[in-house]
């Protein structure tokens, strides 16, 4: 019973630690960015009900990032809430790191050093954890996908390989940069289980897929409309 306790104090010790080193100066450093601002003026225009926008100030981006900080700007309606955002983000991703290295290596040191590195890591306190951007919540949300991505394959659930999907949709609206990370993971697990991959990934292709399209739907649907402008 203690060892069990114990077991599953350690990830809470991990989100606890994030959580205080992230709120340190928060709001000091580093200073707000001009992209930053904007950002959270979108978000506030959304708080108020004066835009709904489906991508972020740049047409690249969704418009995720701006609903969550408006929400949270809602709730608390201060300069805080924007940074605050990003401070919970950011401390949940050593968190769910930690359930992502046990699961896979079956080691709980392996992960628990894997999830200190990240919490204490300069940079992702600095930038992913204090800068008020869309960003901001791509390491979470890469994270999170690979969890349910190795969860939706070890359980074969539809369900989770639609929830994986919604996911992936989300952290590549939150920044399309992370694509480069996905398609790394995407060879890498080539060279590793080679055509077992291309076999599991054309039975899931329809659920993931519909995940997908559910978590990239405002990206989809801003897109298309710009086909039809185009045409017209």
């Amino acid at each position: 019973m203690r060892l069990s306790l114990s077991k599953s104090l350690v990830p809470i010790a991990i989100l606890t630690l994030s959580l205080l080193l992230r709120l340190l100066y928060f709001l000091d450093y580093p200073i707000f960015r001009l992209d930053e601002l904007y950002e959270c003026l979108w978000s506030y225009l959304i708080s108020l009900g004066k835009l709904y926008p489906l991508t972020n100030t740049a047409p690249f981006i969704g418009a995720l990032y701006n609903y969550l900080a408006a929400l949270f700007y809602t709730l608390s309606p201060s300069i805080t809430s924007f940074r605050l955002l990003p401070v919970i983000t950011g401390s949940l991703t050593p968190f769910i790191l930690y359930f992502l290295v046990r699961d896979v290596t079956k080691d709980r040191i392996t992960a628990l050093i894997s999830s200190l590195i990240l919490a204490l890591m300069p940079p992702h306190i600095l930038i992913a954890s204090h800068v008020a951007w869309s960003a901001s919540l791509t390491p979470l949300l890469f994270t999170l996908s690979l969890y349910l991505i190795w969860k939706a394959y070890r359980s074969g659930s539809k369900l989770y390989w639609v929830i994986t999907g919604i996911v992936v949709g989300l952290a590549i609206q939150s920044h399309p940069s992370i694509i480069a990370s996905y398609i790394g993971i995407v060879l890498a697990s080539l060279y590793i289980f080679k055509l077992k991959v291309l076999k599991v990934a054309k039975s899931v292709a329809p659920w993931f897929i519909t995940g997908f399209l559910i978590g990239y739907a405002n990206m989809v649907i801003y897109n298309l409309s710009l086909i039809h402008i185009w045409r017209c």
